[in-house]
């Protein structure tokens, strides 16, 4: 599936979107790199993370400032300044379900970069706007630079083209196998709880995040029952299986003095989330019609 086939510009958002909205397995950035040095050369992998370098941290900056053509940027990407260090650190400490997988499948086209004696730069980690949106492995492949006149004529030949192309498909048809032959290496993510009978439960939320998190999240240290459930296009995660808000709030408090200080207790009903007022009342014996 393409982003797009012709000349035009999506959003970083809209190329996650569509990977997203058709369940992808992989997310395969392909990019032209670019450097102050018209002496640099070779072809690098990127995975989102966060930055071990200033060069890495420059990269992300170049290619996150498309974001700058899109109308409503800054509400788009919830405040995201592509000029701003702050902005990375926050994006890349976010968990990355995917970033086992995405190393991975990274490693191997750099693997297949070398055999077509191009000059292997590795592979490395920066905070990237279309990654962080993904909801899959991904990766963001830097092909040369465009700034070095011989990889500008390498990259501009479509014979090389062709060959680069080849490199990556060979890299993916490694991966592919691999996860067919090893279905352990899937990442193990939280599974949503099976529905339970019909009644109010209260549970205490500790988490959000726009992709979904692995059961070993940090943001579920100490926790060993987390529960998953999704708002609109949010992934939400709770704790706890109480029948009464008194018992709720009692856990919340402890999770407040454990570390997770933004907890807040929700109820559902029959696994469907409920407001609080809505929980008391059917608790006390009122009809609730929805």
């Amino acid at each position: 599936i393409y982003t797009r086939k012709t000349d035009i510009f999506p959003s970083l958002h809209e190329r996650a979107k569509i990977a997203n909205d058709n369940k992808a397995d992989l997310f395969i950035c392909i990019h032209a790199n670019s450097a102050k040095s018209p002496q640099v050369y070779g072809a690098e992998t990127y995975v989102m993370g966060l930055h071990v370098s200033e060069a890495n941290l420059e990269v992300a900056k170049r290619e996150n400032s498309a974001i700058l053509m899109e109308e409503n940027y800054k509400i788009q990407y919830e405040g995201f300044d592509p000029n701003s260090d702050e902005s990375y650190i926050a994006i890349s400490l976010l968990q990355n379900t995917y970033l086992e997988q995405s190393l991975n499948f990274a490693s191997k086209i750099q693997k297949q970069v070398s055999l077509i004696q191009r000059n292997d730069r590795g592979v490395k980690q920066a905070g990237f706007l279309v990654l962080y949106r993904t909801a899959m492995p991904s990766v963001l492949i830097e092909t040369g630079f465009l700034t070095n006149k011989e990889e500008e004529k390498f990259l501009s030949d479509s014979a090389n083209q062709a060959k680069t192309a080849f490199a990556i498909f060979e890299a993916f048809k490694e991966y592919k196998n691999e996860m067919e032959k090893n279905p352990s290496m899937k990442e193990n993510a939280v599974k949503p709880k099976p529905k339970e009978d019909e009644k109010v439960i209260f549970r205490v939320q500790i988490a959000s995040s726009a992709k979904k998190l692995s059961a070993n999240s940090e943001k579920f240290k100490g926790l060993d029952d987390i529960t998953e459930y999704k708002d609109g296009s949010t992934f939400k995660y709770v704790t706890g299986n109480e029948k009464s808000m008194e018992n709720a709030a009692s856990l919340q408090k402890k999770l407040k003095e454990q570390g997770h200080i933004d907890a807040f207790v929700v109820a559902f009903y029959n696994e469907k989330r409920i407001t609080l007022a809505e929980a008391n009342k059917m608790l006390e014996g009122k009809e609730y019609s929805k």
